[in-house]
């Protein structure tokens, strides 16, 4: 392989292969087509190979994008599933809250605030 592959050419290859279309991925996730153009060529030469054929009249996956799709789909589905279940614990509280409570009313009349002396 000769270039690195990240989760970023995934996700885009992913929504490429999803929608038939480099345009309409491009404006579902707010990115510009030249960019998705590149990142998916940088994918296939990481790769070694051809994921997706695609001329003005045609979109069509190779054997090699079929699968890698539905792989794709996998990873997307458990990043998805591991984002979900994370959030819980930003949603959700956990744990024991400990309250200290004098046993007695306490007054606070006798306290004299500093005024603001100009």
């Amino acid at each position: 392989m000769g270039c690195s592959i990240n989760l970023n050419g995934i996700y885009i290859f992913y929504w490429v292969a999803k929608l038939k279309s480099i345009t309409a991925a491009s404006r579902q996730l707010n990115s510009s087509k030249p960019t998705f153009s590149r990142k998916l060529a940088e994918l296939e030469e990481a790769l070694e190979v051809t994921l997706i054929v695609r001329n003005t009249r045609c979109f069509q996956l190779t054997p090699a994008g079929e699968e890698y799709f539905q792989l794709a789909s996998q990873i997307i589905n458990l990043i998805d599933t591991a984002n979900t279940q994370v959030q819980q614990y930003k949603t959700d509280s956990h744990g024991t809250i400990k309250l200290c409570i004098p046993p007695e009313p306490v007054s606070y009349t006798h306290l004299t605030l500093p005024t603001n002396r100009e």
